[in-house]
């Protein structure tokens, strides 16, 4: 703890009598005048306090201690004076921004007690800065470490505006903070048969972040991957819901970890012109049949990572030119508060029976603009991801 105390005051008798009083509590030092004294506050270690005489040739106990406030503004400030008066007083506190004003002749005890006050909160001041100067320390170590995770997470997202085979994907992916629970991605099994994913994990930041990249290299693509096909006939591609049940074992949350996530996983059948999928408690999906309005294709599934003995079931629909398919978090419907859910799914039909003409990139451009008029223009408290798929 700091215990260096300036005394400063013009007359030396009392300067002595200060050092030889109060040289067993504290590490005094002594000035005769207002230059002296901000030449030693300049170049000597910090001082706890500085305490003057108020009346002093050429320069005042309050000018003084406004001049210290601007070179040390952590030291605590103390006028002594034997010119009790009030306007005094006043100018101490205005303007030099005083802890104390003490007369004198003070008695010992007082001096030190009011010495002692002076050095504990010079302290606290202290302390509270040294603590916030290592939190924002802290905070961008925090920081960088979570833009390299976030560069590094983004190397698992596929490649945007793609086409395979006689499909488009087309997607947006927006963090609420610098890494996200979502992941998604698409990639041929076959000749005929494109797969795609997306996935929402539970909770936000770090936790949900190191889940979703394990997810993304579980389903790593891949001809090879013993997930999605048999591993003794490549030709032999497993229904999404046999591909999620398998994940859900893996996935099966024990002990403290409640981690879980919701998804949907499909199969683009080129040949027989439909899609598969399976729905693991995540949004239902849009379907825009060429020419007619969007519809939600209502599934059913529970969560992946919660129940053992959770079931999941296959859904296909028609695919042809002109179709499109739209997979997303809950980000998107919850954006406006998750009382106003059912609202926002409602109007995220209108947007897309709005927008029909548009192709996907514009589409999904203009979609976080509308999205912002439902949160009256507040930031996304949520990862919102869309993939759309659409039959050229």
């Amino acid at each position: 703890m700091n215990r260096r105390i300036l005394f400063v005051d013009d007359e030396l008798n009392i300067l002595y009598a200060y050092k030889r009083n109060l040289r067993s509590y504290f590490e005094v030092e002594t000035a005769s005048n207002g230059k002296d004294a901000i030449d030693k506050i300049m170049t000597q270690e910090p001082f706890a306090v500085v305490i003057s005489d108020y009346r002093m040739p050429e320069m005042d106990g309050i000018e003084l201690l406004h001049k210290v406030r601007e070179i040390s503004p952590d030291t605590v400030r103390i006028i002594l004076t034997g010119y009790a008066d009030l306007q005094t007083a006043i100018d101490a506190i205005n303007e030099g921004n005083i802890y104390r004003f003490l007369t004198k002749p003070i008695p010992n005890d007082k001096l030190v007690a009011a010495l002692n006050d002076s050095i504990e909160l010079n302290r606290l001041v202290t302390t509270e800065k040294e603590l916030n100067r290592k939190l924002n320390d802290a905070y961008s170590t925090i920081k960088q470490d979570l833009e390299t995770a976030a560069d590094l997470q983004r190397q698992f997202l596929p490649e945007n505006n793609v086409e395979i085979g006689e499909c488009s994907f087309n997607w947006m992916y927006l963090p609420s903070v610098f890494v996200s629970g979502d992941t998604f991605n698409f990639f041929p099994l076959s000749e005929d048969a494109i797969a795609f994913y997306c996935a929402d994990v539970s909770g936000h930041g770090v936790p949900a972040a190191f889940l979703s990249v394990s997810l993304s290299r579980t389903l790593g693509i891949g001809l090879r991957n013993q997930l999605l096909v048999n591993p003794n006939n490549y030709n032999e591609i497993y229904p999404p819901s046999l591909v999620i049940k398998k994940l859900n074992e893996q996935f099966l949350s024990t002990g403290d970890n409640s981690e879980y996530f919701t998804m949907i996983y499909g199969i683009i059948d080129l040949k027989n012109n439909s899609i598969s999928f399976s729905q693991a408690g995540h949004p239902n999906p849009i379907y825009i049949k060429s020419g007619e309005q969007a519809i939600y294709l209502v599934s059913r599934g529970f969560p992946v990572g919660i129940l053992p003995e959770a079931e999941y079931y296959d859904q296909t629909i028609p695919f042809h030119k002109g179709d499109k398919f739209v997979i997303f978090t809950d980000g998107i419907t919850e954006c406006a508060g998750v009382k106003k859910k059912t609202q926002a799914a409602t109007m995220l039909l209108d947007f897309f029976n709005n927008h029909v003409s548009l192709d996907a990139a514009q589409i999904l451009e203009a979609l976080p603009k509308i999205m912002k008029t439902w949160t009256q223009g507040e930031d996304f408290y949520d990862d919102i991801t869309m993939l759309l798929i659409e039959r050229k």
